[in-house]
């Protein structure tokens, strides 16, 4: 007899757990990341990043290309990543940065 799985919960959730440590379930990168894309909407990245613009935060000129912008966004997103020690809210305003300038 096969029992019904239990729905997920949302990414911002914090008893969460991404990458399989949710109570033993395997975990799929692949899905966390499409729901935090999903979660992480226009308004919401205009809202982390606040008065500063992406360049400043991202430390770029303005006419910066898009590879410009992919190294400048990985460099801040490992030095600022909560899982590397660094800060949660400096790790939004980067990832907002980021997603400001591409989309």
């Amino acid at each position: 007899m096969a029992t019904a799985r239990k729905p997920r919960p949302h990414p911002w959730d914090p008893d969460y757990a991404p990458y399989g440590t949710y109570k033993g379930e395997p975990g799929n990168p692949s899905q966390w990341r499409e729901a935090f894309r999903e979660a992480f909407t226009g308004t919401t990245a205009a809202e982390a990043l606040g008065k500063d613009t992406p360049q400043e935060v991202l430390g770029l000129a303005l006419g910066a290309s898009k590879e410009e912008v992919q190294e400048a966004f990985r460099k801040m997103a490992l030095r600022h990543h909560p899982d590397k020690g660094g800060d949660p809210v400096m790790f939004r305003k980067v990832y907002a940065a980021y997603y400001q300038v591409t989309h």
